[in-house]
């Protein structure tokens, strides 16, 4: 009886486990949720490393642009995933995997 417990204890953890989002998606959903559609289409979550996320940028005119916005957005993945998950936002000029040359 005790086994037929504890295997279903296991059971039960391991599900509610799985629909976990770890923290690194819940940041990367937070920072395209907060991008208009057309930023969307220049700017790609790259990294998250030591509490600090980098994002590749297109061009150095949408870089400069973004980084107007850096500080709202950090504040914003801040609010969701606490503020101990990320302490910077990166910006780097890289190539964007969606686009179509």
């Amino acid at each position: 009886m005790v086994e037929q417990i504890g295997k279903t204890v296991n059971a039960l953890l391991k599900a509610l486990q799985s629909d976990k989002k770890d923290t690194k998606q819940v940041i990367y959903d937070t920072i395209l949720e907060s991008l208009e559609e057309r930023e969307k289409k220049h700017i790609q979550p790259y990294s998250y490393n030591n509490n600090v996320v980098i994002l590749h940028i297109d061009s150095p005119a949408r870089m400069y642009a973004f980084n107007l916005k850096k500080n709202q957005l950090l504040k914003k993945v801040q609010e969701k995933t606490g503020r101990e998950a990320v302490k910077d936002i990166k910006l780097r000029i890289g190539v964007i995997k969606w686009q179509k040359n």
